[in-house]
């Protein structure tokens, strides 16, 4: 979905039906009782600041908001700590009807993907219907960093098309701008060695990886929150590595990236095994 900006208070000439409700929490109730459903939206915190609405029932949710400028409901679905799609709709009953089959009626992305023609799926929503959801987002987060630590790099045949279609000074800028950040990027505390040095371990490989800041981390769940009873690790700046406590900056182990990750290994908790669906909050070792 193509970035949209959001409305900060209710525009009464785009959202009558908000204004008329009262709030879009009273206006999606209503919609969602006129269809039969059980669900209601209840009030948050987000509400002082914003037009906002999350409906949740057991470990799936939706969270709505409205569109500035034009007549549009943004929503997204969530599942166990993760967001499986979103989707966009002038239509507040479409939008009640679509969070009715992802919550109580616990649909599928494949089913959302064929009722509602407004709704699309995320990458990490399908590969997590298909079992596969930690092993794309190691791929996805180093990625991710190698593309933030240098995005002039061309990096596909799409990319080389976009390159080549530019003018002759577009593409001067392009390339100062690759070879600036190929001589002059700080790399230093990059934690792409450590993302790749971790995933050759199948010890750390089957726990979920995420970074904060630089230091990267492993959960034993793959929705957020995550678990924080892993050790973490980052770089020191000059060519060493450093070892965390769990939930902790308490340093318990230096050393190369290879005696770094065996540190990690080591300080797993006991019966480590393969990160599980859902969160930190309803984890059970």
């Amino acid at each position: 979905m193509p970035f949209v900006e959001v409305l900060k208070e209710v525009d009464a000439t785009l959202y009558p039906d908000i204004v008329e409700a009262g709030s879009i929490n009273a206006a999606i109730s209503k919609c969602l009782s006129d269809i039969g459903s059980r669900l209601v939206a209840g009030e948050s915190p987000v509400n002082k600041f914003m037009p906002y609405v999350r409906v949740v029932e057991g470990s799936r949710s939706s969270q709505t908001q409205l569109s500035s400028g034009q007549r549009l409901f943004l929503t997204n679905f969530w599942s166990e700590g993760v967001m499986f799609g979103n989707a966009s709709s002038d239509n507040l009953a479409d939008i009640a009807s679509a969070i009715h089959a992802w919550i109580a009626e616990k649909s599928s992305i494949e089913k959302m993907s064929v009722l509602f023609k407004f709704f699309s799926p995320t990458e990490g929503g399908k590969a997590h219907e298909a079992g596969n959801y930690v092993e794309l987002h190691w791929k996805s987060l180093l990625e991710t960093w190698k593309i933030s630590q240098n995005p002039f790099k061309i990096r596909s045949i799409k990319g080389l098309h976009s390159f080549l279609s530019m003018n002759l000074l577009h593409k001067t800028r392009f390339i100062n701008g690759y070879f600036t950040y190929l001589f002059h990027g700080n790399y230093k505390f990059s934690p792409i060695p450590l993302i790749k040095a971790a995933m050759k371990r199948p010890e750390l490989r089957q726990l979920f990886p995420f970074t904060s800041l630089n230091t990267l981390c492993f959960s034993r769940t793959t929705g957020y929150p995550f678990t924080m009873d892993c050790p973490s690790v980052a770089s020191q700046g000059n060519g060493k590595y450093c070892v965390f406590a769990p939930s902790s900056r308490e340093v318990i182990g230096e050393g190369t990236i290879d005696e770094v990750i065996e540190i990690v290994i080591k300080n797993l908790p006991p019966n480590c095994g393969a990160a599980v669906s859902g969160t930190a909050d309803d984890f059970v070792s």
